[in-house]
């Protein structure tokens, strides 16, 4: 395989982390303040504390009347198919309560928009797509929160930043009614805003792209129906706000299963068991969602270095903190760049190994493994003029770091107008030599200008 090949395939990989790790670092769901799964495995729901002679009663007289159970979801990162079938977290949640209860319970996919109407007549038996409000809690059996999901805006790439708008009028934002959304951006919102009600996302993306709303609010749900559209861009919203959903049905011949259920939660550890089968069902999404972004040679590049045993060659910096430094307690390299490399290899299943393990290689020595190929990557390069045509890069940074001025501790206080008659020094390839870059700060330009022309000082 060509060397072309091998280093774009990795630029492609490279792309797709950098656009969800920043998303993970808010937490893309949990359940409960658990961390470790401590719930003890009930093989059996008469095993369940506090479940009684007439639970166990009810219970089986569903079942003597029932064959299988549909439980209905909404097309996300939790439910989406795989190979024909439904996979992700409600596959899991599914799994779990078939075994349970002896029962099969069915994943489906349906619109969320008639997921409410498919309860109601009875097409779905339970869900975990609605939040357990006061209006909801009289209309379906519900337990406490299954799983806590972060709040998400959508809006135009491109558009004016929020707070600039919201020095001019109040923000208007775009929910779901029946999610309760906007309940919770009310108790936590630090501006003001005028709330909008849409049912299809078409409808919310319309009046995105007409400026009628200037962001629509959902929970991480949503991410996956927004991802057609190239000029929308989905942020987590800040301050932090967590949606919570339930298992529910409309049913209330079936509430004592709910009722079980919900004496699970009870029990010590029932949150982290099922927060842990969550993050399960969204590494399961992040692989699939990963291999949809892939062109048939890049799977084939993939599948080839996987199925063989074969390591990606990268060069890593021994002294570059905390980008990349070798770590002389450990024995290994550690980072910001070795953790994304983590990453890669937990989506994909490519594994990396330095091409120095001992770390002893020198800067020089690193980029010349770059060039000649024996390195398929470099832990950090800075991209200028002179060798942009060199390298394959990615258009998204992983790590966006500042200039410093450092100067004696008995230099005199240097004022930003007198930098331009200083002699200042650079390691070289620190500073972008672009140009022209009308864009660029004057602090970076004046920089450029003090190495072009040095002057006593």
């Amino acid at each position: 395989m060509g060397e072309h090949m091998h280093r774009s395939s990795m630029l492609r990989v490279f792309l797709f982390i950098c656009s969800v790790l920043s998303f993970f670092l808010a937490g893309v769901a949990h359940v409960g303040g658990e961390t470790m799964s401590t719930a003890v495995v009930y093989r059996d729901y008469r095993d369940i504390p506090g479940v009684t002679s007439a639970d166990v009663a009810a219970v089986e007289r569903i079942r003597a009347s029932r064959d299988a159970f549909v439980y209905g979801a909404g097309g996300s990162n939790e439910t989406f198919i795989v190979d024909g079938s439904v996979g992700g977290f409600s596959r899991y949640f599914c799994d779990w309560l078939s075994a349970l209860f002896g029962i099969p319970f069915r994943p489906a996919i349906f619109r969320l928009a008639d997921l409410a109407d498919n309860l109601a007549d009875g097409h779905v038996d339970f869900t975990c797509e609605f939040p357990p409000t006061p209006e909801m809690q009289r209309r379906l059996s519900m337990t406490d929160a299954i799983v806590h999901r972060p709040v998400t805006r959508f809006r135009m790439t491109g558009a004016e930043d929020l707070s600039a708008v919201a020095l001019r009028r109040p923000l208007r934002y775009g929910f779901v009614q029946w999610y309760g959304t906007d309940g919770l951006i009310v108790a936590s919102a630090r501006r003001r805003f005028e709330t909008f009600y849409y049912t299809r996302r078409e409808d919310a993306i319309a009046a995105l792209r007409g400026g009628k709303i200037d962001a629509f609010v959902m929970d991480t749900r949503g991410g996956v129906g927004f991802q057609a559209f190239d000029d929308v861009k989905q942020e987590v919203f800040f301050p932090f706000v967590y949606s919570d959903a339930s298992f529910a049905t409309a049913n209330r011949d079936l509430a004592p299963i709910v009722s079980v259920v919900q004496k699970f939660l009870d029990t010590p550890g029932a949150g982290a068991f099922l927060s842990e089968m969550h993050e399960r069902g969204e590494r399961e999404f992040q692989r699939h969602n990963f291999r949809s972004t892939l062109n048939d040679e890049e799977k084939q590049y993939i599948d080839e270095h996987v199925a063989n045993g074969v390591a990606v060659p990268f060069a890593a910096e021994r002294e570059n903190y905390p980008v990349s430094f070798y770590n002389q307690q450990d024995g290994k390299f550690q980072g910001i760049a070795i953790d994304i490399l983590h990453a890669i290899s937990a989506l994909s299943g490519l594994t990396f190994t330095p091409v120095d393990a001992g770390a002893a290689a020198e800067w020089a020595d690193l980029r010349a493994r770059l060039d000649s190929g024996e390195a398929a990557l470099i832990t950090e390069l800075i991209y200028t003029r002179r060798i942009r045509d060199a390298y394959l890069w990615a258009d998204t940074p992983y790590d966006v770091q500042r200039l410093l001025l450092l100067s004696r501790f008995d230099t005199p206080t240097v004022t930003f107008d007198r930098i331009s008659g200083m002699r200042v020094g650079a390691v070289r390839e620190s500073l972008p030599r672009l140009s022209p870059r009308p864009q660029a700060p004057d602090a970076l330009r004046l920089l450029r200008g003090c190495l072009r022309r040095p002057r006593g000082g």
